[in-house]
C-alpha cells in the first residue's frame, strides 16, 4: 500500500518539477516577444528623448513638433473610429454589399497608413533638430524598438 503512495508522490514531483522549467523557460525565452513589428505598448516621448541629451532649444523644438504630431493622431484615431462604426452599420444591415465592405475596409487601411506615415514624418522631422551623435543615438533606441527575427 506504502509503494502506491510513494509511485503517487514521484509523479506528483516530477510533474511539479516539469511545469515549474516549463514557466521557467518561457518566462526567459517567451517574455517581451511580439508577434512582429513593433512592440505592443508605445514608449513615453521622454524615454525616447532622455538619452539623446537634448539642449533647451531642441527640445523645444521637438515639443513643437510632437504637439502637432499628437493632434493629428487624435484626428486620424477619430477617422479610424468613425470609419470602423460604418463599417459595422454596414454589417449589421443584413446582407451588404461587398464592393461597399471593401471599400470601407480600404477606407481603413488608408487612414491606418497615414497613422504610420504620420510617425515616420515626426521621426524625420525631429532628426532635423539634432546633432549627428544624436541622429545615431536615435536610430538606435528605434532599431531596438524593432525585434529581431
Amino acid at each position: 500500500m506504502e509503494r502506491h503512495h510513494l509511485l503517487y508522490l514521484l509523479a506528483f514531483s516530477l510533474s511539479l518539477n516539469l511545469g515549474a522549467l516549463g514557466t521557467l523557460a518561457f518566462l526567459h525565452f517567451g517574455r517581451g516577444q511580439e508577434s512582429g513589428g513593433l512592440k505592443a505598448h508605445p514608449v513615453p516621448p521622454s524615454d525616447v528623448w532622455r538619452p539623446l541629451h537634448l539642449s533647451p532649444g531642441q527640445r523645444q523644438a521637438v515639443e513643437g513638433l510632437l504637439g502637432a504630431h499628437r493632434r493629428r493622431m487624435r484626428e486620424l484615431q477619430s477617422l479610424i473610429a468613425r470609419e470602423r462604426e460604418q463599417l459595422l452599420a454596414i454589417i449589421r444591415r443584413g446582407e451588404p454589399a461587398w464592393p461597399e465592405v471593401q471599400a470601407r475596409v480600404r477606407s481603413i487601411n488608408d487612414r491606418q497608413a497615414e497613422l504610420e506615415e504620420a510617425v515616420v514624418v515626426l521621426f524625420l522631422e525631429t532628426q532635423k533638430h539634432f546633432t549627428p551623435e544624436q541622429r545615431r543615438a536615435f536610430g538606435k533606441i528605434l532599431e531596438a524598438r524593432v525585434p529581431a527575427r
